[in-house]
């Protein structure tokens, strides 16, 4: 059943391309909540917040060498120091309400001063104890979400493209009952994929590194990825050839349909119902090309939100209605997994001024999540505490160029490679 559900899970998100809690703080940005990875403190009247909320909330870029620290927004430069008032705003002296000071390793900064120099505004309601900002930006005439809705519009027109990422991800985990050491293991990972919208063609490739993959080759061997309109067709490690991913109770073809006859806005639709925040970030060059760059945020709610949709999806898919024992089991996982879950996770996406495609997209993430561990005296599953920091960039290229793809008219049903795995797991 969990091979089952592992299984429809990674075919569904294929299709899709320790601080203490301060609960009594809240913070609104543009009329979402926002949580962030480190909540909220209120110090001597001043509502402090992590560092890099600031950058979060209006898309300054953050540098801290030391004890000092550099906010820059369009052109605009802001210099403060750890554990002092005083601060430079290009040149002009000014006094901040409360330093910046130094909490478990993270820098809090006063929210309403520093968000209000670069024009934002901030406002405090006592009765929910929520400090609100309001901060908006246009580059001609659009807002950040009108030019996501026109990129998405403008990559439409082309019928195929390709796009190539590398990720870095370092993962670890403890118990918090035996208190040991956090083991963190870095892993690597690059994906090339080409996409054609009709008739739909799919087909990525992906290679992984992590400590001692030299001993273990199939499991660093490349996975290579192709759907069409036949279905969904996988490479599994150590095995030749390649497999359908066919799984029983699921009708395929209407969820690749689904998936393709989806609105072009939907994913920032459902990004903004989820109340990521949208935002400018200064406008960079590259390769002698302007582009214009927009930060999406997702505190550890509005994550949430948008997991639980995405996942929801992947279990109410044609086929799957009466397959009840699949829904629980993948009931019991997420409450498991998302129980005290935290995240900062954003994308930064390059939109290019003049074609208004997206050419690259940068994510910088960070999770804290629950997983069954160990059985303790009373039979229930100590949690395992685990903590993922994750950065990826990705180019889009090749746009309206066409593409080769590998024969997979001989591939074997899934049910052959999940059998092997089931005898591998339960042999002595």
């Amino acid at each position: 059943m969990r091979h089952k559900l592992i299984v429809l899970c990674t075919a569904f998100l294929f299709l899709l391309f320790a601080s203490p809690a301060w609960a009594d703080v809240n913070l609104n940005v543009n009329g979402s909540s926002y949580v962030p990875f480190v909540a909220p403190q209120i110090s001597n009247g001043t509502t402090m917040v992590p560092l890099n909320v600031i950058g979060r909330i209006i898309g300054a870029e953050i540098d801290r060498a030391d004890s000092t620290i550099t906010v820059t927004k369009d052109s605009q430069t802001l210099n403060l120091q750890l554990n002092r008032t005083d601060a430079v705003l290009d040149g002009k002296q000014l006094t901040m309400p409360q330093a910046p000071t130094l909490v478990g390793g993270e820098v809090m900064v006063p929210l309403r001063f520093i968000c209000e120099t670069f024009g934002a505004t901030v406002t405090w309601d006592q009765n929910s104890r929520t400090a609100g900002v309001l901060y908006s930006e246009q580059r001609q005439g659009m807002t950040p979400e009108e030019i996501l809705a026109k990129s998405s519009e403008a990559m439409l027109k082309f019928n195929t493209y390709k796009t190539r990422a590398a990720l870095s991800m370092e993962m670890g985990g403890a118990i918090p009952s035996v208190q040991e050491e956090t083991v963190k293991v870095p892993l690597n990972m690059g994906m090339d994929m080409a996409i054609q919208n009709d008739p739909l063609l799919i087909y990525g490739q992906t290679t992984v590194d992590f400590p001692g993959a030299a001993e273990m080759p199939e499991l660093a061997a490349p996975i290579e990825v192709l759907l069409n309109e036949e279905g969904m067709f996988m490479t599994m490690p150590g095995e030749e050839g390649w497999f359908r991913m066919d799984v029983p109770g699921t009708d395929m073809k209407e969820l690749i349909e689904q998936s393709r006859n989806q609105d072009p806005v939907a994913s920032l639709e459902m990004l903004q119902e989820s109340g990521a925040i949208i935002s400018f970030s200064d406008d960079q060059e590259k390769h002698g090309r302007s582009y214009w760059v927009v930060n999406v945020t997702l505190g550890t709610d509005s994550f949430n939100e948008l997991v639980g949709k995405v996942m929801n999806q992947a279990v109410n898919i044609p086929g799957m209605e009466a397959d009840q024992d699949l829904i629980l089991d993948y009931n019991d996982m997420m409450e498991t997994l998302f129980k005290n879950m935290k995240a900062d996770v954003v994308y930064r996406v390059w939109v290019d001024q003049a074609s208004m495609v997206t050419t690259y997209m940068d994510l910088d993430a960070l999770i804290e999540l629950y997983i069954p561990g160990p059985v303790i005296e009373d039979g229930t599953f100590e949690p395992i505490v685990m903590y993922i920091t994750e950065r990826a960039t990705f180019e889009i290229y090749d746009l309206g160029k066409p593409f080769s793809v590998p024969d997979v008219s001989q591939a074997k049903d899934l049910s052959q490679y999940m059998d092997g795995v089931s005898i591998s797991m339960t042999a002595p």
